[in-house]
């Protein structure tokens, strides 16, 4: 169980995923941070892992968020505040420890659709490609079977795409996080993504490179090695660098 505000902890989170391409950073941090295998992180559907690294960062940052996004009208800065459990919701996702399936009929079709796997995106962004295969690839995905009213194995047509990213939403919902937001200059309403991999991650180098500056400074001026300062309180911490800097 991670500790509030370790620095220890996010330390060691933040090393193992630095050294991962960037696509597969929030799966590497939620292993870290929970002990989970890489490959079990990877196996369940999106939403499961980004739930777990969004409780991750409320354990090592907390639970309040502050984001901001440029208006696309006028550009200006909007910022939106808001808490990890307003995201969460009140209830655990309740899927199945495999990505979850739904059947779905598109004219004379039945599609079995399922969710992506954060290991699946991880897959295709490895294997790359221009944008247009790389949905192709994904739609092919997603669609586990279809087959004609007689049962005789077909095509999903292209066509269907729409359907089925519905439907992948409907199962995993926290897989594709969007916030509504006004701009306060124009008051242009739009939409805009929220990427809990990319934002944690972003954070927590931030709460990195501050500590590994606080144990500099603190290494410099007591000589103290680097376990003891980060088994420190972020409070006695800033107060020694006060002293020091005094």
């Amino acid at each position: 169980m991670l500790e509030p505000g370790s620095g220890a902890a996010v330390l060691r989170i933040w090393e193992a995923a630095a050294a991962a391409p960037p696509h597969r950073r929030g799966s590497v941090l939620v292993a870290q941070a929970t002990g989970q295998p890489l490959a079990a992180v990877e196996a369940g559907p999106v939403g499961r892992r980004d739930r777990h690294l969004l409780q991750v960062r409320r354990a090592l940052i907390g639970e309040a968020v502050e984001a901001r996004d440029a208006c696309p009208h006028c550009a200006a800065r909007v910022e939106a505040s808001f808490a990890v459990t307003d995201v969460l919701g009140a209830d655990p996702l309740d899927v199945a420890p495999d990505p979850p399936t739904v059947e779905l009929r598109h004219g004379d079709l039945c599609l079995t659709v399922r969710a992506p796997s954060a290991g699946d995106l991880a897959a295709l962004a490895d294997a790359g490609g221009e944008p247009e295969a790389v949905r192709a690839a994904l739609f092919a995905l997603c669609v586990a079977r279809c087959e004609t009213a007689d049962g005789a194995p077909a095509v999903p047509p292209p066509e269907a795409a729409a359907a089925v990213a519905a439907a992948v939403e409907s199962l995993d919902p926290l897989a594709a996080i969007v916030f509504a937001l006004t701009c306060p200059e124009c008051g242009t309403a739009f939409e805009t993504p929220f990427d809990p991999p990319a934002f944690v991650w972003q954070e927590l180098a931030a709460v990195a490179s501050r500590l590994l500056w606080e144990v500099d400074q603190l290494a410099r001026a007591y000589g103290w090695p680097e376990a003891d300062i980060l088994a420190l309180s972020p409070l006695r911490r800033r107060a020694y660098l006060e002293i020091a800097a005094g």
